[in-house]
């Protein structure tokens, strides 16, 4: 796999306190922005690659959205499924899909394409060498972040297998698991592969995140019991080549680290703890190798945990989404953002004759908008109304003779 472009935009971070009280912005240097939300978290959030789109879950177990305008300088934020059962959320770099895990014990993950509008269930498994053999039990997963093309979830999942002894013995690992087939724009065939075949006795991994510019690099925790006290244990933060096998040190640490990468992939910033005990977003230095630390580590943000690194600019991603009116036939809509009441949708219709329909749907999924005609053959352009739509990010989807089109944007 080949390295994508870094992005362009102006770096921010966005973390929560140490009690987890609400979520704040900060600057690639760690300086306070704003606070963006007095939502308590109870996940970690997620960001969409242009920094459009925040999402978590709070401790109302209802997942969250913040949108943020740039080009205005405002935020907001709303609930975008009401039901009190979330424990974890996560958009894809795209925007067009939403992973999420319920607040229980269940070995599913739940994930809703905003293009079709629909969900799919995928249950979890830990599979074996033999075709079609699944073996050990997962109880349930927990951290999740989508690959570059939005086709791949990687999760960590705790696990229980007997030991020698017969007894139950329970573990974390990390798997990828295909959620999504751009090829055919459909939801994937939940086929699944782990990082390790097999990790040694008392060792669990966890809380994996993806380099920000090389798909087949990531970051995670490892942690080694001592006995059963977690304060004897061994802490981890390691770096891993998925091509190579080759696994590296990033930094020790004396807690779970849960790691993010640097807009530039030169850093990596992680939960740690100063000598007199303050909870810090720290940061090191990685090689070019992108999996090993370098020089001494440092705090970046005092009183903070659970950092995600971003940049709001716009660069192409590596997928292959069948977005054929996109791509082949021109689709554009302007303005983007929109600064009147109406928006212009432009494109080449490939066919005469042939119904074509427009949808608008809000980053809930609710469908704001829809509209169907038919064009001749060539380039065409219409004007819909959007005066009532409150300020945020929706879909433009559009279906003609069996293409689609979809772009993301802000009133």
């Amino acid at each position: 796999q080949q390295d994508v472009q870094i992005n362009p935009g102006t770096n921010f971070i966005i973390y929560t306190d140490n009690g987890q009280t609400g979520l704040w912005l900060a600057d690639g240097t760690g300086k306070l922005v704003t606070k963006l939300s007095s939502k308590a978290p109870l996940s970690r959030p997620s960001i969409t690659d242009d920094g459009d789109l925040v999402v978590f879950v709070g401790n109302d177990k209802r997942i969250h959205y913040i949108i943020i305008d740039w080009a205005k300088g405002t935020f907001s934020e709303s609930v975008g499924q009401n039901e009190t059962i979330w424990r974890n959320a996560i958009i894809s770099r795209q925007g067009t899909l939403l992973a999420a895990s319920k607040d229980q014990k269940e070995n599913k993950i739940h994930v809703f394409d905003y293009n079709s509008q629909k969900w799919n269930v995928f249950e979890l498994f830990n599979p074996t060498f033999s075709n079609g053999v699944k073996t050990g039990a997962v109880q349930y997963s927990d951290a999740m972040e989508f690959d570059h093309t939005g086709e791949r979830v990687m999760y960590d999942a705790i696990n229980t297998i007997k030991n020698t002894a017969g007894a139950d013995v329970e573990y974390w690992d990390i798997s990828f698991l295909r959620v999504y087939n751009n090829a055919r724009s459909a939801f994937g065939d939940g086929k699944i592969s782990k990082l390790f075949g097999q990790l040694p006795e008392k060792t669990s991994v966890g809380n994996p995140t993806f380099s920000k510019n090389s798909p087949f690099i990531i970051a995670f925790d490892m942690v080694v019991d001592k006995g059963g006290i977690p304060a004897q244990s061994d802490y981890y933060c390691l770096g891993g080549n998925t091509e190579t096998g080759k696994i590296d040190t990033v930094f020790f640490n004396t807690e779970l680290s849960w790691p993010n990468y640097s807009n530039a992939d030169d850093k990596i910033i992680f939960n740690a703890s100063t000598n007199s005990g303050t909870k810090v977003v720290g940061q090191v230095k990685v090689t070019t190798s992108k999996i090993e630390g370098t020089g001494a580590a440092s705090a970046l943000i005092s009183n903070a945990r659970l950092g995600v690194w971003f940049a709001n600019g716009a660069r192409k991603l590596p997928t292959a989404i069948d977005n054929e009116l996109v791509t082949k036939y021109g689709l554009k809509l302007s303005p983007n953002p929109v600064t009147g009441d109406q928006i212009t949708i432009q494109w080449s219709q490939p066919k005469t004759g042939e119904e074509t329909r427009f949808s608008i749907y809000d980053i809930s999924g609710k469908l704001r908008f829809s509209n169907m005609r038919k064009f001749a053959e060539g380039n065409q352009s219409i004007t819909i109304r959007v005066n009532d739509l409150s300020n945020g990010i929706y879909l433009l989807k559009m279906e003609t003779n069996g293409k689609y089109g979809t772009l993301k944007f802000v009133k």
